[in-house]
């Protein structure tokens, strides 16, 4: 399903709870619980001025509650206020029109791990940063509290390896390999690597894999990256298959996350089809508190 979709969805709690504590989460910036307030036309500042944040926030469904912000930068961020207020595991789920995902998974308010089918935190086809893709390659391992049964460890680690666009790493830099990976012949990996807008360097001693930005690249950098080989593996899918699906359905179905193909504004639109629990969704209103109220 395309479009753009985002969820936070918090583990073992109640969506009561999730309510109450997301006004204490708010207050700190200014929000203060709203009875009334504008339609929704996404735009968050109306012609006064006043600022306006919506959210709906979902019924628990499979050991999971959705909250559903307005867009908003500060989701990610009020993910791991949530999990640490509430001592829970949450997880803040994206996807971009079918073509990239990502998650940022938090237990107890730290971060648990982190991925991007693009490598990058912003959906983008251009070659991802080396210290943002080191960081958004995801490690499954880390994902293991939030699978409801241990025996889908591997599906996780395959659903993360087939949905990673090779270029995002490969696209325009330079790769060692002081041996072939998996069950491929040095020549096929090349062949891969190349076919993903990589191209394979002269081998070098104690270096497994070297990743570096071409010269004259937006980050260019002589620092060698040592991939791991999972990591690897991801990156060379059959180029003749195509890019991978950047679809969020999978990764969602193995953690039981519901609703996972919907987001605030679809809602909004009257775009119920498919969402389960319809009737257990609360719509929730805040404002952005006026100067002459004062308070934090």
């Amino acid at each position: 399903m395309g479009g753009i979709h985002r969820g936070l969805f918090l583990r073992g709690v109640g969506p009561a709870a999730v309510g109450e504590v997301l006004v204490s989460a708010l207050a700190p910036g200014g929000w203060v619980a709203a009875e009334e307030v504008p339609p929704y036309d996404f735009v968050t500042v109306d012609v006064t001025g006043e600022q306006y944040r919506r959210f709906f926030l979902g019924p628990a469904l499979e050991g999971w509650v959705g909250l559903y912000d307005q867009d908003h930068p500060g989701t990610e961020g009020l993910g791991a206020a949530l999990s640490r207020a509430l001592a829970c595991a949450a997880c803040y789920l994206w996807s971009h029109h079918g073509d990239f995902w990502g998650y940022t998974a938090f237990l107890d308010g730290g971060v648990l791990d982190a991925f991007s089918s693009c490598l990058t935190s912003v959906p983008d086809f251009a070659p991802a940063p080396l210290e943002e893709a080191t960081r958004l390659w995801g490690r499954p391992a880390a994902l293991a509290p939030l699978l409801p049964d241990p025996g889908l460890a591997d599906a996780l680690e395959a659903c993360l390896r087939e949905s990673i666009y090779p270029p995002a790493l490969l696209g325009g830099r330079r790769v060692v390999l002081q041996e072939p990976p998996l069950d491929l012949e040095g020549a096929a990996v090349a062949a891969r690597i190349r076919a993903w807008e990589g191209s394979v360097a002269a081998r070098q001693e104690e270096t497994d894999f070297l990743v570096v930005r071409t010269p004259g690249g937006a980050d260019f950098t002589t620092k060698p990256v040592r991939l791991d080989p999972a990591v690897l593996t991801r990156l060379l899918s059959d180029p003749a298959s195509g890019p991978p699906a950047g679809e969020v359905a999978p990764f969602a179905r193995l953690l039981g996350l519901p609703n996972a193909e919907t987001s605030y504004e679809y809602l909004a639109r009257g775009l119920w089809d498919g969402v389960r629990g319809r009737e257990g969704f609360r719509h929730l209103c805040f404002r952005h508190r006026r100067p002459e109220e004062g308070g934090g």
